[in-house]
């Protein structure tokens, strides 16, 4: 118990000392009943992103059904879900759309990385159904050509509608300009060889921008880390390690094949999805090692209320009260309140 000699004042917890992993509550699953859709339920869901500052409305990734889906509005505890879009041109399905990107700054639209095409869709005013799509990014051909990506994973877009996409085989991350028909790297090298150094990476996935203070966070997958890079930097930039890169593992120093990044507005601090060690990991800026927030803090795998199976993705809402995670293996999203 907190002592009462002393002038304490404890908050919302019982008892000094670390804080518990925190109990999620499941909002759809691989039973969901999802409106315009003859197939029920999610699929691997993967990329996820959320848009509103009162209500919360959730886009989903939903990998192993090939579509895009939307939870809307948190008040009616998401019981209005619908599939967004299923084409990544006329007549041709996605094919394990990898991640989501929403920019509410430019009426909703949503940015989609496609693994079939290979090449980054918009879809311009997101709530209609089936919205005709319209390449932002790649050639729609594999290829390590600066007009190509190749398996475009992580996406993000910055106040002038300019894209950042992780090109995971080629191991680097690209600047698409609006409109333009050829990227540049930020990040990486022409040749997409692989490399553990301050100018290299391995397989990225999830990355984040902070476009105050002109940071790029990237998760480097195989290389167990996260890279922040400064975009006044010359391009291609090097990096500097500011989470893991201890090697992959379980110990709260190290992580193990990161896939997705968000920042908090608030403190800075970063939430990582800690895909191989099952649980969700927040790092405060300046950290030498991260505290579990979700899942199992010895990595292990498990589908109870308080452990996830190879999370994928992650979104905090606006007010920073809840986080969201894309619990892959499970079939499942799951929200967790944020203390």
């Amino acid at each position: 118990m907190c002592r009462e000699d002393l002038n304490y004042t404890c908050l919302q917890f019982n008892q000094c000392g670390p804080l518990s992993v925190l109990s999620g509550t499941t909002i759809a699953n691989d039973n969901t009943k999802i409106r315009n859709s003859s197939t029920v339920g999610l699929n691997s869901p993967f990329g996820i992103d959320i848009f509103g500052t009162n209500s919360d409305s959730i886009i989903i990734a939903d990998l192993g059904n090939n579509r895009i889906v939307g939870l809307w509005d948190a008040d009616t505890n998401y019981k209005n879900i619908s599939v967004v879009a299923t084409e990544w041109a006329p007549g041709q399905p996605l094919f394990f759309p990898y991640d989501v990107y929403v920019n509410a700054r430019n009426g909703c639209d949503i940015y989609v990385t496609n693994y079939g095409s290979p090449q980054v869709v918009l879809y311009s005013n997101m709530q209609t159904i089936n919205p005709l799509p319209s390449m932002v990014a790649g050639l729609g051909y594999g290829g390590p050509g600066l007009d190509r990506l190749n398996i475009p994973f992580g996406v993000v877009v910055d106040s002038n509608k300019n894209v950042i996409v992780a090109s995971m085989e080629d191991n680097r991350i690209m600047f698409w300009p609006l409109n333009a028909l050829n990227g540049t790297i930020i990040v990486g090298h022409i040749s997409a060889i692989s490399g553990n150094t301050a100018m290299d990476l391995d397989s990225p996935q999830g990355i984040a921008l902070d476009e105050h203070n002109s940071w790029l966070y990237v998760a480097d997958s195989n290389n167990h880390r996260i890279q922040r890079y400064n975009l006044n930097d010359t391009w291609p930039c090097n990096g500097t390690t500011v989470a893991g890169g201890n090697g992959p593992g379980s110990r709260s120093n190290q992580l193990s094949s990161p896939s997705y990044i968000k920042i908090s507005n608030k403190t800075g601090a970063l939430y990582i999805v800690d895909s191989r060690n099952h649980r969700i990991q927040r790092w405060n800026q300046g950290a030498t090692e991260g505290v579990t927030i979700a899942g199992d803090i010895n990595g292990n795998p498990g589908s109870n209320e308080t452990m996830l199976s190879y999370p994928t993705g992650l979104a905090i809402n606006h007010n920073e009260t809840f986080m969201y995670v894309t619990d892959q293996s499970n079939n499942r999203v799951q929200r967790f309140e944020l203390i």
